[in-house]
């Protein structure tokens, strides 16, 4: 056994006996290890390991003397809390690891159970390959360890599983391949196809925890001297869409609509919108509801449309589409101030919408139907960029052509709305 040394060694020496003793480490940097550690870039690293040292003195073990770990905690919590479907009254905290987080979880199902079923002699139902930290999870919390042998191919028996499942079993569990995880966010393929379940994250209750996650996760779409800006109303028919599917019959709600759909949709509009611009030579633009039309062949491969008939689906994701911004006029648009802008088309006013219409032409109508002014601006908060008033004023156009109150005659990517007279 190595002696405690009787007197310290300058700090070089110790940096340079650690680097010595790491030379035979894996090379996690660079990719080379599975799971164990990920590396994020230099950037995060420098700033993760800069932020280490400036609180590594502090204990989480009391918030009360460290306020600002508690801070963080929160922080953390509020914003991936959402991620699996947390709810106001959820509570939760940081662990310092994957043991810790299984000890955790283990306890929490032992409770739920007392708490809501009156359980007093938990197990939990494993295969045998499952994390050692379970075992000492039931130990410490008095919680009785039922495994069951794999098979050949080294995948639970789940036959055998079912068996050892009694009225005291508080969990089962499972694991498998992250790469099975599928962009609908909600299942992995192998506990689908083999216990029939689903794992229910990235899954938010309201649009408003939707759009944050939107913001928060989606990349930057503006490129080069493009300037992208996403109005309000835009961002809400994005999760509207998404929270309509998840309650449409005609969408397979066993692989379900994931928040990463709202994320990828986001960003197809967004780069649909700079792909408008710089045909059109546009340095500002925002995405209209004539770029919906992208979202239906970017959702398509991730939601399982459930129709007999073929070619049904695109009609399917065009018909959530509309509703989706039917639903987001209803909520955002004033319409008590829509009375004049019907009159303006009564008296012979047409638009045209498109991927070729310039924000100038909007902003044209915009400017000869004075009615428009009032409702737009309350669409865009008080934004007048011609950007964002071009797309509000194409949105209003379409919210009343789904409130029947005008006429669409749509062909291809163009469309022109008139009066119904």
């Amino acid at each position: 056994m190595k002696p405690l040394p009787t007197k310290g060694i300058p700090a070089p020496q110790v940096f340079d006996e650690l680097e010595s003793l790491r030379a035979d480490d894996v090379d996690w940097r660079n990719g080379k290890v599975f799971s164990l550690a990920y590396y994020a870039g230099p950037q995060a690293i420098a700033v993760a390991e800069d932020a280490y040292r400036r609180f590594s003195g502090e204990n989480a073990l009391s918030t009360d003397a460290f306020p600002s770990l508690r801070i963080m905690q929160q922080d953390v919590l509020s914003m991936v809390g959402p991620w699996l479907g947390a709810h106001k009254d959820s509570a939760g905290f940081m662990t310092s690891g994957g043991t810790e987080s299984i000890l955790m979880v283990v306890k929490a199902a032992r409770d739920q159970f007392a708490q809501t079923r009156g359980v007093t002699t938990p197990n939990i139902v494993l295969p045998t390959s499952a994390h050692a930290a379970f075992e000492k999870a039931c130990h410490y919390f008095g919680v009785e360890s039922r495994r069951s042998a794999v098979g050949q191919d080294w995948r639970a028996d789940i036959a055998a599983m079912e068996r050892l499942i009694d009225d005291n079993t508080v969990m089962l569990v499972a694991s498998a391949n992250p790469e099975d995880y599928t962009n609908r966010g909600r299942i992995i393929t192998p506990l689908k196809d083999r216990f029939g379940s689903q794992i229910r994250t990235h899954y938010p209750l309201e649009v408003e925890t939707e759009i944050a996650i939107m913001r928060q996760e989606s990349r930057a779409a503006s490129i080069g001297d493009v300037t992208v800006t996403m109005p309000a109303f835009m961002e809400r028919i994005i999760a509207t869409f998404s929270h309509q599917a998840r309650s449409s019959s005609h969408v397979n709600q066993r692989s379900g609509v994931s928040v990463r759909l709202s994320v990828s949709n986001f960003e197809i509009l967004s780069a649909n919108a700079v792909r408008r611009a710089l045909r059109a030579g546009e340095k500002d633009v925002a995405p209209r509801v004539s770029d919906l039309d992208a979202l239906a062949s970017s959702t398509g491969g991730k939601v399982e449309i459930e129709s007999l008939e073929e070619g049904r689906e695109s009609l399917i994701l065009q018909q959530l589409i509309s509703a989706a911004v039917l639903t987001v006029y209803k909520e955002l648009a004033p319409g008590s101030m829509m009375g004049e802008v019907i009159t303006a088309f009564e008296t012979g006013t047409i638009a045209h919408v498109g991927e070729d219409i310039p924000s100038a032409e909007l902003i044209a109508l915009f400017n000869d139907i004075p009615a428009l002014r009032a409702p737009v601006l309350v669409l865009t908060e008080g934004d007048e960029s011609p950007a964002v008033l071009a797309s509000a004023v194409e949105f209003v156009l379409e919210g009343l052509h789904l409130t029947r109150r005008l006429n669409k005659d749509a062909s291809g990517t163009k469309a022109t709305y008139r009066s119904r007279g």
